[in-house]
């Protein structure tokens, strides 16, 4: 046998180049079961689904349940497959928190969204692309547990824009 994509890793002979396809029906579904229930999880906690920069907190969790389960597959394959199922993960627990709502407490998320105009009236917006939101929109986003609302739409103008505003009015509410 070639070793030349392989590696000798705890006495086992594993393949370096080994894709997310190669994995065994059951090992793939598993695998989906863990990426649901921490993407579940982490929405739990912070009322939120993971965006890009947190999504290794979430395959971190995954990775560590399949390296238990003592199946091989690079983390690298697990990172890319999550990222390209999350929209369908973030779905499905969109529904079933949907189904139990009756049943619970309902949770609010506050967020903030900031027009800037200069005094020529143009207006300053952004062209966003990524799995949780895509389209133009305005600066802003999720205003942080026990931070004054003010506080966070000049967080999230310099976070997105790297413009520093200072007086932020609030024109409106939507509920």
């Amino acid at each position: 046998m070639s070793r030349k994509n392989h590696e000798m890793i705890d006495g086992k002979l594993l393949q370096t180049d080994k894709k997310y396809a190669q994995l065994k029906l059951k090992q793939k579904e598993k695998i989906a079961e863990w990426m649901f229930q921490a993407t579940r999880d982490y929405y739990m906690k912070k009322y939120t689904f993971p965006n890009d920069k947190h999504l290794e907190e979430v395959v971190d969790i995954v990775y560590e349940k399949i390296e238990d389960a003592e199946i091989w597959i690079p983390y690298g394959e697990v990172f890319k497959h999550y990222k390209s199922k999350r929209s369908d993960i973030n779905k499905r627990i969109r529904r079933s928190l949907n189904e139990k709502e009756e049943s619970r407490i309902e949770k609010v998320c506050f967020m903030n969204m900031c027009m800037i105009q200069d005094d020529k009236g143009n207006v300053l917006a952004l062209d966003k692309v990524n799995d949780s939101y895509t389209g133009t929109t305005f600066p802003g986003g999720h205003v942080e547990q026990n931070e004054i609302f003010q506080k966070s739409m000049i967080r999230e103008v310099w976070e997105e824009t790297g413009l520093t505003i200072e007086t932020p009015k609030l024109c409106g509410l939507y509920h």
